[in-house]
């Protein structure tokens, strides 16, 4: 069979992998261009399944170097919830979520190794059109690509899933998000207390207002999952160290989405003044171009839709924010369901049975994913009065320094 893959992101890489060997013709079309070499957005958390997928798509060198190029589980341990000044109100652990952090750079880079021939650059897509022999794709610049089946993996907003469900697939979140990158080990920059914070993972400092700070470190150098000088013969692709913070907090009283980067530097400022030394500290060691002002979405429940020629998968599908730490997981994930049902597959009523079965599969898990990724938001508008904040935190951190252990802190999937 032709398949179609629109999006050359997580998800439609990894299908592409899975679906090239599987025997099938794929090309993918990237409004874009693919990832180059150098730092690019932030790390990502790859849990069990996802690995799990993973080793089962791509060939066992690309594997090994995916993980040379990652931070394995002994350093993602637990999520550490803390207050404003980084007094620790409990942790929840971890168990097998956190099997690699990688960074998105490295992770596309790699995902694409081998097959890069399959896909077209600036195709950026506009609509289909089914017939009962075939599929086809129209792109921006008037160009046609015809095949057995379309898969939509361009993430949220796709114009494919616009035309195939009628809606976008994501509402937006009353509460936003301001994040950024700095270089280097926190030990070394000075930030003591964050380094103590993030010994054993994440952490989310909550404050007052309802915001709340998202903490982790990126060190693959030092702690990789597979030892970089014996990965074999595919290079691992290494991103210096480097710490991510994210502020999250209610729409009105951040930037706008257009926002420059010292509007945003000065608000960050502004909002975390009070906050640990650490904390505020922060925007000042940030590197510029990594500040971003970001809109949160989520999928309402995902619906159930005749089946057709078309797909979807990922972002495009189920969108969510990135406070549950889980949409390329979970992208990865619907690729493995996508490759195991195309696999085999020859004529076009064994197709839409096919694709049937793998959109029933996924629904069955994507609803809880979604309200799992919004427990942390629910969590800072929970504290967002100052009272209840103020007997909340200081309960929890007394708690938590007299016995070790947490009251009940959000789940997350």
């Amino acid at each position: 069979m032709r398949i179609i893959i629109s999006g050359a992101g997580v998800g439609g890489l990894a299908t592409a992998q899975g679906l090239l060997a599987a025997g099938h013709e794929v090309v993918v079309l990237e409004r874009g261009e693919l990832q180059q070499a150098g730092p690019s957005g932030y790390r990502l958390r790859l849990d069990s399944r996802a690995m799990t997928v993973l080793a089962r798509l791509l060939p066992a060198s690309l594997f090994t170097a995916l993980l040379a190029s990652g931070s394995g589980r002994a350093v993602n341990q637990r999520l550490t919830y803390l207050d404003q000044r980084l007094r620790p109100l409990g942790s929840t652990r971890e168990g097998d979520r956190d099997v690699l952090t990688i960074g998105r750079g490295p992770l596309l880079r790699l995902l694409a190794h081998g097959i890069a021939d399959h896909v077209r650059e600036h195709r950026e897509t506009r609509s289909f059109q089914i017939t009962p022999d075939h599929v086809s794709i129209t792109t921006t610049d008037g160009q046609t690509e015809t095949g057995d089946v379309v898969i939509v993996a361009e993430g949220a907003h796709s114009p494919l899933r616009r035309q195939l469900l009628g809606d976008t697939g994501g509402r937006v979140l009353d509460a936003g998000m301001v994040s950024g990158r700095v270089p280097g080990r926190a030990a070394d920059l000075g930030l003591t207390g964050i380094a103590d914070a993030l010994r054993h993972g994440y952490a989310l400092a909550t404050g007052r207002g309802g915001f709340g700070m998202f903490l982790s470190a990126h060190d693959p150098v030092t702690g990789p999952a597979v030892d970089p000088t014996v990965a074999g013969p595919i290079q691992p692709d290494l991103e210096d160290p480097y710490l991510i913070w994210a502020l999250l907090g209610p729409t009105g009283r951040l930037p706008g989405t257009d926002a420059g980067q010292s509007v945003l530097r000065a608000a960050v400022e502004d909002l975390t003044r009070a906050w640990h030394p650490d904390i505020a500290h922060l925007p000042r060691l940030t590197d510029p171009v990594s500040l971003r002002r970001v809109a949160l979405y989520a999928a309402p429940p995902v619906p159930a839709w005749p089946t057709t020629a078309v797909t979807l998968l990922g972002d495009a599908v189920h969108v969510v924010p990135p406070t549950g730490g889980i949409g390329a997981s979970t992208a990865i994930r619907d690729a493995g369901h996508l490759v195991d049902a195309l696999t085999g597959i020859g004529d076009r009523p064994a197709l839409l049975n096919a694709l049937h079965q793998y959109e029933q599969t996924m629904r069955d898990y994507a609803d809880d994913i979604v309200t799992g990724s919004i427990a942390p938001l629910r969590w800072q508008h929970r504290l967002r009065h100052p009272l209840v904040y103020t007997a909340v935190t200081a309960t929890r951190a007394t708690t938590f320094a007299l016995t070790g252990r947490s009251l009940p802190l959000p789940s997350r999937n």
